[in-house]
C-alpha cells in the first residue's frame, strides 16, 4: 500500500493526514502512552504485531525512505545539500554552500551533546530524586519526543514555515534517536552518567560460595566528594575548629577525646581526615514465617567525620561502601574476601594518601570509629554474640550473672588493647577457653591497621538508651500507675492515644497503646516514637504526676540523658554523670530487678566512653538507620530480587550522582516557605521601632516574611521557642518565641518575643515561663563577612590605613580568620613615596595578632551557641522583663561595658549587642562579642520611650565607671563577726517567710535574688577583689538562717545549698572581674595560680608517675609471658578459694614475678595488676614480695624498720614521747621527726581521706581498734593493724609498682627508702643523706 493512500489509523480507525509525518504524529499524540500498544504495519503484508511504539516507528520509516522520491539518504544532523536552505534562491557557489552546511553541522553537534547531558540530568532528578523504577525512562523518552514534535509542528505553523521542513525533521529525529539511545536500557543510562557526571560503578566481589558482594571504590568516591564545590573548604574549616579545643574542658569532637589523641595515624599526620564507618543488617522485605532471612543484607556506610554537624546530619553525607547478603558473612572463607579490598584501600589511604583538588601534597584518611548496634559490633570485633550469658560486655570483664549487682565502674575490670591481644592469642592456642574472656575469634577487620576492637567500637545511645533503657523505664512506670490504682489500663491507653503532641513531635507520635502493652510493660514502636513518649510522659499524666511512685527514676534518667546527649560535653561533667548513673542503676535494680537487661550495665561505662570517644551523640546510629529507608524503598520500587546487592548498590550510586550534581549541596539556608510581602508600617509600634533602627530597613519599606525556614538543616517555624540568653550565676535560661521570620537583602532575621523564666519544674523536667512585652531581633551571624564587614572591624581596632590593602586583596571573614604570619606581614606593609615596601613594626603586628585572637576566641568559643550575660546585664534584663512597659530591649546591647575602651569610644559607640545573635542549633543562639556593624548591619533598636533609653544608658555607664575604680579607691574593711543582711523588698520578705521549692529551688528566681543581693552588698562594701574565706561564708549563711529560719526547709538544716550557691557566685565574679586590685595581682603572682588568688595546697592526680625504668630483669619471650599469664590466671583462681595452700601461692608468686614486672614496665594501672594478682592484697604476701625481690637490710623490712624506728625514737625529745607505745612509734617518728623536719604535711601520707593517687596510709579508727589501709591510685592495696607493716608496705609499694616519688614529699620518702633498702635505682638527695648521716642510720648510704 502507498503512504498517500493511508487515510485511517490502524488502531482507532480515525482519519489521519496522508503523510508520513501526519500518521506518526497521530500515533505519538494519541497512542504514545497506551499501556497495551498493539498494531500491525499497514504498508506491508506481514501479520507481525508490534507492541512497542518505538519499534513500529523504525519499521514504518523504512517504507517511507524506500518509497520517497526525495533524497533522504542522510538522516544525520546535517541535511542534504539541496535542502540546506530551502528559501535561498540566490546564486551561491557550491563551495560556499558546503562550508555553510559544515558550520551548521558542527554547531548543532555541540548543541545535541548539551541536550544529551541535560536529558541525563533530568532523568537523574526525576528517577533517582523520587526513587522511581528504571522502566520509567522509556515512558519519559516517548513523552518527551511527542512533546518535542508537537512543539515543532505548532511553532513552524505559527512561523508560516512548511511543517515538513527537512532541517526540523532531521534535527528532531537526531534528538529522538539520542533520547531513545540513552533510555534504551540500564547499561546505556549508566554509560551516559559515567560520561557526563560523577558516577562510580560498584565493584563486584565474587565469593567462594558463589554469591556476590559489591564494593564502592573508596578512592574514586572521595575524589568525587572533595571535587564538589565548597566541600573541601568546609572540611578544612571544621578541622581548624576542632584543633581549637585540644586540651580544653569542652570535648568538641572525637579528635579532642582520649582515643582521638592516641590514634596512631591522627597523632603523627596533621594533614589527615577521619572517616566514620557504620555497619548494620537490613531486611529489605518482610516475607512470612521462616523466609525472613532470604533477602537480609549487611550494609557498610561511611561519612566524613570532620564534616560540620550541620552538614553531617543530612542523609546525603552518608555514603554506601559495601553491600552483601547476611548469610555470606557466616562463612569463614567469604569473610576474608569480603573485607580484603576495603582493607587494602584504607591502608593505602593511611600510608600513601590521596591528592585532592588544588593540592600538591597528599591528604591522608583513616578510620575514627565504626558505629554499629551491639550485635554487629560484637560480630565485627570478634566478641561473643550472645547477651544472655557469659562475658557479654565489650568494655569490661563482667559476667552476665553479676551485671545486675554492680553499680560502680570501679567494681569492674576494664578491657584494654593489651589485655585483648593477650586473650586473643590465648584462645587461638586454646579455643576451649573462649567463654572465659567473651572473645570468639580474630576480628574480620583486623587487617585494617587503624582498627582495634577495643578502641574503634563506640557505644550506641539509640539502641542502648532510646530503645533499651527508656522504654523499659516507661513500661515500668505505666505498670506502676495501674498497680497503684491511679488509673486503669484502659484509661492509661486512652490518655496516651488521645494526647495532643506538639507540632515538632507529631511525626514521631508513638504507636497506639493496647491494654496488653500496659500489663506486660511493653512499649512498641521505633526509636524516635519511644523517645517521644518518654519525653512527654510527665505531660500526659500531668494530673497525677506527683502521685506516681518511683518518679525519681525518671528524673534521674532525664538528668543523665541531658549530659549524654549534649552536643559538646565537658570533662568536668563526667564525674557528675558517673555518680548519677551509679545512683540510677542501684535504685532501678532494687525496685525493678526483673526488668534488668545488659543495656543497663552498658550505661555504667557511659562516662568513661564519653571521655574516650567524645560526644556520644556523634556516634549514634540514628542518622545511619534513616538511610536504610532509602534502600528499602529502592528494592521495593525496583521489584527485582535476582541480584539484590547489585541492584541496590547501583541505584545508590545513581542517587549519589544525582546529589553531587546539585550546586546547592552545602548551602543549607535557601529553603523556606511561601514568601509574602508586608510593609513595615503594618507591624505594631514596638516592632516598627526595631525595624526602623536596623540599617537594612527603612520606614514604610516592604519586607519579605515567611512562616518557616530551614537553616543549617534545622527547620524553624513561627511560634517555635528556643533559648535566647543565659543569665549569670546559675545560668537561668531566658526563652524567646519566634513571631516573624523576615528576609531583606538576602539576610534572614527573627523577630522574637522574650519570656520570663519563673521556675524549673523538676517533676515535669521543664521550665515554667511567662510572656513579657519585650521584642528583639536575632540575626543570622557567621564568619561569612564581606569586605565591608572586615573594613568595619579594621576601623574599630585602629587599622584604618590598611583598609584599602585588605579590600584589594579581597580579604573576607573566612580569609581573615585563616591569615598566616607571612600574609599578615604583607597586608600590614606600607608602600612609601619612593615605592619602597616598609614592613610593619613588631608593635603593630603584635597588636593586630591580639585583636585577631580575640576575634577567633569569640567565634570559636561560642560552642554552646547561647548568649551568656554577666551579672550586671542579667540585673538589667530581669528588671526590664518584670517591667510592664513594652520595649525592644535595646539596653542589652551595652555589652561593651565590660570591655576596656577610651572615654571617647564610650560616648560615640552605639548600643549594639543582640544584632550579632543568630539561631544555630535549636534551642540555642550563637553570639559574638565582635561589633555588630561588622557582622550584620546591626538590628538594634531604640526604646519606645526615648527617656527610658537614655536613663538606662546612664545607669549602665555609672555602674561601669563605679565598678572600674571600686577596688582602688575604696579603703579595705574587715569582714564583721556578725554580718548584717542588706535590704530586701516586700515581695521577697513574704516569700522567704513562707518558702517553697518553686521559688527557692534549683534555678529559681528568689534564690538567685538572695544570693545576688548578698554578693552585691559584700562587693560594694569590701571591694570587687574581696573573696570570702570559708568562715566568712558561714557568717553570711548564719545571718540568713537567723533572719529567715524557715528557709532551712529548702536549703537544709545546715544551709549547705545556700553556701554552695554563694561560693559559686563569688567564684564566677572573681573569674570574669575586669578590675583587679594590686593586692590580688601580688597574690596571684606569688602563688603562681593566675585565677584563684589563694595558694593551692594539693594538685589532685588520677594516676601516679613512673620512673624511667625498672630494676633490670631478664627479657622474657612472648611465649614465656603467655605461659606466665596462664599461671597468673590459675594463681588468681587459687587465691580466691576459701582455704588455699600458702606454700603453693608463694611458689607461683615467685614464678610469675617477671610477668608482674612486665605489667609494671608497661605502666598498667595498679587496679589492673591487683585484679590479676589478688595475692598482692594479702599483707604477708606483699611483705614477702618486698623481702625477696627488693633487697631490704637483713632481708626483712619489718625488722629493719622496727630497729631503725627504735633508734630514731631515742633521739627525739618531744614531750609526748612518754605516752607513745612501741607499736605507735612508726607514725610518731614519721610525723614529728621526719616530716616535721622537711615541713611536709602529715595529710599527704597519713589521713582519713584519700587526697591523691600516690601511695598513702588511710587511718580507720573504730571504737577499740585502729586499722590502716594502704591506698594506691585510689585502690586499697591491703589493710593491716600494725603501723610498722603499714609503713613497710607504703614504701615497698613504690618499688613494686616502680612509682616516682612526688616532689611535695620526696625528701620524706627518700629517708624511708634509706631506712629500708640497700639498693636503689636513683641517687638520694642531699637532704636525705644528711638525715641518715646525722642519726647514724645505715652508714653505707650512697
Amino acid at each position: 500500500m502507498s503512504i498517500s493512500n493511508l487515510q485511517k489509523c490502524t488502531i482507532c480507525l480515525s482519519n489521519v493526514d496522508r503523510t508520513t509525518h501526519g500518521y506518526l504524529r497521530h500515533l505519538r499524540q494519541v497512542h504514545g502512552n497506551d499501556h497495551l500498544f498493539n498494531t500491525s504495519c499497514p504498508l506491508c503484508d506481514s501479520n507481525f504485531i508490534y507492541t512497542n511504539l518505538k519499534s513500529f516507528i523504525n519499521h514504518f520509516r523504512k517504507h517511507d525512505f524506500n518509497s520517497s522520491g526525495q533524497d533522504h539518504s542522510s538522516l544525520s544532523l546535517a541535511p542534504p545539500f539541496n535542502d540546506f536552505n530551502l528559501d535561498n534562491h540566490d546564486d551561491t557557489d557550491d563551495s560556499q554552500q558546503i562550508q555553510q552546511a559544515s558550520v551548521w553541522q558542527s554547531e548543532h553537534h555541540g548543541a545535541l551533546d548539551e541536550i544529551r547531558k541535560f536529558y541525563v540530568k533530568m532523568l537523574l532528578k526525576v528517577r533517582e530524586g523520587h526513587v522511581l523504577p528504571g522502566n520509567i525512562m522509556k515512558t519519559m523518552a516517548l513523552s518527551i519526543t511527542c512533546l518535542l514534535e508537537n512543539f515543532s509542528y505548532y511553532l513552524l505553523s505559527k512561523l508560516n514555515i512548511n511543517v515538513d521542513n527537512v532541517i526540523s525533521y532531521n534535527f528532531n529525529n537526531d534528538i529522538e534517536k539520542n533520547i531513545f539511545e540513552i533510555s534504551r536500557n540500564e547499561d546505556s543510562f549508566i554509560a551516559a552518567c559515567q560520561s557526563y557526571f560523577k558516577f562510580v560503578k560498584p565493584k563486584e566481589i565474587l565469593l567462594p560460595t558463589g554469591s556476590k558482594a559489591y564494593y564502592i571504590p573508596l578512592h574514586q568516591l572521595l575524589k568525587n566528594l572533595f571535587e564538589t564545590q565548597g566541600f573541601y573548604d568546609c572540611v578544612k574549616q571544621e578541622k581548624e575548629l576542632i584543633s581549637q579545643f585540644h586540651g580544653q574542658d569542652i570535648i568538641y569532637h572525637y579528635q579532642n577525646a582520649e582515643f582521638g589523641r592516641q590514634h596512631p595515624v591522627l597523632q603523627h599526620k596533621t594533614n589527615c581526615f577521619s572517616l566514620q564507618l557504620y555497619s548494620d543488617d537490613l531486611g529489605v522485605v518482610n516475607p512470612l514465617m521462616g523466609k525472613n532471612a532470604i533477602h537480609k543484607l549487611t550494609t557498610f556506610y561511611f561519612s566524613i567525620d570532620d564534616l560540620p554537624a550541620r552538614h553531617n546530619s543530612s542523609l546525603s553525607a552518608v555514603h554506601l561502601l559495601l553491600l552483601y547478603y547476611k548469610k555470606d558473612f557466616d562463612d569463614e572463607k567469604n569473610r576474608k574476601i569480603l573485607f580484603a579490598q576495603l582493607s587494602k584501600d584504607l591502608n593505602s589511604l593511611e600510608e600513601d594518601g590521596l591528592i585532592l583538588p588544588g593540592d600538591k601534597n597528599p591528604t591522608y584518611f583513616t578510620i575514627s570509629t565504626l558505629c554499629a548496634d551491639n550485635l554487629s559490633a560484637h560480630e565485627l570485633g570478634g566478641f561473643t554474640k550472645t547477651f544472655t550469658s557469659g562475658y557479654c560486655c565489650r568494655y569490661c570483664f563482667t559476667n552476665h550473672k553479676d551485671m545486675k549487682y554492680i553499680y560502680k565502674e570501679t567494681q569492674t575490670s576494664i578491657r584494654t588493647s593489651a589485655s585483648y591481644d593477650l586473650q586473643l592469642q590465648h584462645i587461638q592456642t586454646v579455643p576451649s577457653d573462649k567463654s572465659l574472656y567473651g572473645i570468639n575469634d580474630l576480628s574480620p577487620l583486623s587487617s585494617i591497621s587503624s582498627f582495634h576492637p577495643i578502641m574503634s567500637l563506640p557505644p550506641d545511645l539509640m539502641h542502648d538508651v532510646m530503645e533499651g533503657i527508656m522504654p523499659k523505664l516507661t513500661g515500668c512506670l505505666l505498670h506502676v500507675i495501674v498497680s497503684s490504682r491511679l488509673h486503669t489500663c484502659s484509661q492509661v491507653c486512652q490518655m496516651i492515644n488521645k494526647f495532643n503532641f506538639g507540632n515538632n513531635d507529631k511525626r514521631n507520635r508513638p504507636v497506639a497503646f493496647k491494654e496488653k502493652d500496659i500489663s506486660e510493660g511493653n512499649v512498641r514502636g521505633k526509636a524516635m516514637e519511644k523517645y517521644c513518649l518518654f519525653l512527654n510522659l510527665p505531660f500526659i499524666f500531668y494530673e497525677i504526676i506527683d502521685k506516681i511512685p518511683y518518679l525519681f527514676l525518671y528524673e534521674l534518667l532525664r538528668e543523665i540523658w541531658d549530659i549524654l546527649y549534649a552536643d559538646h560535653p565537658r570533662k568536668s561533667w563526667l564525674s557528675t554523670l558517673e555518680v548519677l548513673i551509679q545512683e540510677f542503676l542501684q535504685l532501678f535494680q532494687t525496685i525493678f530487678p526483673e526488668n534488668f537487661v545488659p543495656k543497663f550495665h552498658f550505661l555504667l561505662h557511659a562516662a568513661r566512653n564519653t571521655a574516650k570517644y567524645g560526644p556520644l551523640k556523634r556516634q549514634m546510629n540514628l542518622r545511619y538507620e534513616a538511610k536504610h529507608h532509602l534502600l528499602k524503598q529502592m528494592s521495593n520500587r525496583c521489584n527485582n530480587f535476582i541480584n539484590l546487592p547489585y541492584t541496590i548498590s547501583k541505584r545508590i550510586q545513581l542517587r549519589q550522582c544525582y546529589e553531587l550534581i546539585d550546586e546547592n549541596l552545602l548551602k543549607l539556608n535557601n529553603i523556606s516557605g511561601t514568601i509574602r510581602k508586608r510593609r513595615t508600617t503594618s507591624f505594631n509600634l514596638s516592632i516598627q521601632n526595631i525595624l526602623f533602627n536596623d540599617r537594612l530597613f527603612a520606614h514604610r519599606d516592604v519586607v519579605h516574611i515567611v512562616k518557616w525556614i530551614i537553616m543549617d538543616n534545622i527547620k524553624f517555624k513561627v511560634g517555635d521557642f528556643f533559648v535566647g540568653f543565659l543569665l549569670g550565676g546559675e545560668e537561668i535560661p531566658i526563652f524567646v518565641k519566634i513571631k516573624y521570620i523576615l528576609n531583606m537583602s538576602e539576610q534572614w532575621k527573627f523577630v522574637v518575643q522574650c519570656f520570663d523564666t519563673v521556675t524549673f519544674k523538676q517533676n515535669l523536667w521543664c521550665f515554667e515561663i511567662k510572656p513579657s512585652n519585650n521584642n528583639l531581633i536575632f540575626n543570622k551571624f557567621s564568619m561569612e563577612w564581606n569586605y565591608q564587614d572586615v573594613s568595619y572591624w579594621l576601623m574599630e581596632n585602629g587599622f584604618e590605613k590598611f583598609i584599602n590593602k585588605f579590600q584589594e586583596e579581597e580579604i573576607d571573614g573566612l580569609s581573615l580568620l585563616n591569615l598566616s604570619s607571612s600574609s599578615i606581614d604583607e597586608l600590614l606593609s606600607i608602600n612609601t613615596a619612593a615605592d619602597i615596601v616598609k614592613k610593619p613594626t613588631i608593635g603593630v603586628k603584635t597588636t593586630f595578632l591580639k585583636k585577631l585572637e580575640i576575634l577567633k576566641s569569640d567565634v570559636f568559643s561560642s560552642v554552646d551557641n547561647i548568649i551568656t550575660l554577666n551579672e550586671r546585664q542579667s540585673d538589667v534584663l530581669i528588671d526590664e522583663l518584670n517591667s510592664q512597659i513594652p520595649n525592644d530591649l535595646s539596653f542589652v546591647n551595652d555589652l561593651n561595658g565590660d570591655v576596656n575602651r577610651d572615654d571617647t569610644d564610650n560616648q560615640n559607640h552605639s548600643l549594639e549587642f543582640l544584632s550579632d545573635s543568630y539561631v544555630s542549633n535549636p534551642p540555642n543562639v550563637r553570639s559574638t562579642k565582635a561589633s555588630a556593624r561588622l557582622s550584620t548591619k546591626a538590628s538594634t533598636s531604640l526604646s519606645t520611650s526615648p527617656s527610658h533609653t537614655s536613663t538606662t544608658t546612664t545607669v549602665l555607664d555609672e555602674i561601669s565607671d563605679n565598678s572600674s575604680c571600686t577596688s582602688r579607691n575604696q579603703p579595705t574593711k574587715k569582714f564583721p563577726l556578725n554580718y548584717s543582711l542588706p535590704y530586701f523588698d516586700t515581695a521577697f520578705e513574704k516569700a522567704a517567710n513562707n518558702p517553697s521549692i518553686e521559688e527557692f529551688g534549683l534555678r529559681c528566681r528568689k534564690k538567685q535574688q538572695l544570693v545576688k543581693t548578698i554578693r552585691d552588698d559584700v562587693v560594694n562594701t569590701y571591694g570587687i577583689d574581696f573573696y570570702p574565706t570559708s568562715f566568712e561564708f558561714d557568717r553570711m549563711v548564719v545571718s540568713v538562717k537567723n533572719k529567715y529560719p524557715v528557709l532551712t526547709k529548702v536549703f537544709g538544716e545546715d544551709m549547705s545549698l545556700l553556701t554552695s550557691a554563694l561560693k559559686q557566685q563569688f567564684s564566677r565574679d572573681r573569674q570574669i572581674s575586669g578590675c583587679v586590685s594590686d593586692l590580688l595581682l601580688k597574690k596571684r603572682q606569688s602563688h603562681g595560680h593566675i585565677l584563684s588568688g589563694r595558694k593551692l595546697k594539693f594538685v589532685k592526680v588520677d594516676l601516679v608517675s613512673h620512673r624511667e625504668y625498672l630494676i633490670e630483669e631478664k627479657q622474657q619471650s612472648e611465649e614465656c609471658l603467655m605461659q606466665l599469664f596462664q599461671q597468673a590466671e590459675s594463681l588468681r583462681t587459687l587465691v580466691n578459694t576459701t582455704n588455699y595452700d600458702y606454700s603453693e601461692v608463694k611458689a607461683k608468686m615467685d614464678i610469675t614475678y617477671p610477668h608482674r614486672q612486665r605489667l609494671v614496665h608497661e605502666m598498667k594501672p595498679v587496679k589492673h595488676i591487683l585484679e590479676l594478682y589478688p595475692a598482692l592484697s594479702v599483707s604477708n604476701l606483699i611483705i614477702r614480695e618486698i623481702n625477696v625481690h627488693y633487697d631490704p637490710f637483713d632481708g626483712d623490712i619489718i625488722q629493719t624498720l622496727k630497729s631503725n624506728f627504735t633508734k630514731l625514737f631515742n633521739y627525739t625529745d618531744n614531750p609526748q614521747k612518754e605516752n607513745i607505745t612501741e607499736d605507735e612509734r612508726p607514725f610518731f617518728i614519721l610525723e614529728h621527726l621526719i616530716m616535721k623536719r622537711y615541713k611536709h604535711s602529715k595529710k599527704l601520707l597519713l589521713n582519713q581521706e584519700v587526697l591523691d593517687a600516690y601511695p598513702m596510709i588511710q587511718v580507720h579508727k573504730n571504737n577499740d581498734s585502729t586499722n590502716y589501709s594502704i591506698i594506691v591510685e585510689y585502690n586499697q592495696l591491703t589493710i593491716t593493724t600494725s603501723q610498722v607493716e603499714a609503713v613497710a608496705i607504703l614504701i615497698g609499694s613504690y618499688e613494686i609498682f616502680n612509682i616516682e616519688y612526688p616532689k611535695k614529699i620526696r625528701a620524706t620518702l627518700e629517708v624511708l627508702h634509706g631506712l629500708s633498702f640497700k639498693k636503689r635505682s636513683f641517687f638520694l638527695a642531699v637532704a636525705a643523706k644528711r638525715f641518715l648521716s646525722e642519726f647514724k642510720i645505715n652508714a653505707n648510704v650512697k
